[in-house]
């Protein structure tokens, strides 16, 4: 294509393939641009452009929280994992020491809140997620 040029842009924070869709869905509506290649790996966006002289893409700011929201809902779900794994072998201890069944279920009551929130921020996520989808 006779005037294309290529544009790189380093984005930092992106934690999943979802906000790599998000960022390639929102930048093939932006005039001037003909191919989009985002990496989430190297967490580099390509773009063909057909003007040389395009310089900036209007809404990298408004994505970049998305990602790193989601990088938080990740780090938060990972405690929550620590914690039950944590708390299953403290249970798994006491029922060695003590020689009965109940440390299991104290662990099993007390982990549930755990990952009932966790669950339900991964569904609400989900439905947002879908909602946007729908719109577009």
């Amino acid at each position: 294509m006779s005037g294309a040029a290529t544009v790189l842009y380093q984005f930092t924070g992106m934690d999943c393939l979802s906000c790599a869709a998000k960022i390639e869905g929102m930048s093939r509506i932006v005039e001037g641009v003909s191919d989009v290649k985002v990496s989430f790996v190297s967490q580099i966006m390509t773009l063909e452009v057909r003007r040389p002289n395009f310089v900036s893409w209007p809404d990298r700011n408004r994505v970049e929280p998305c990602c790193s929201r989601q990088g938080r809902l990740a780090a938060s779900r990972v405690l929550a994992q620590f914690i039950g794994n944590l708390a299953l072998v403290a249970a798994a201890a006491l029922v060695w020491w003590m020689v009965t069944q109940w440390p299991h279920l104290v662990a099993a009551f007390a982990i549930a809140p755990l990952f009932l929130q966790s669950a339900w921020s991964i569904i609400r996520d989900a439905r947002s997620d879908i909602q946007q989808a729908g719109r577009a």
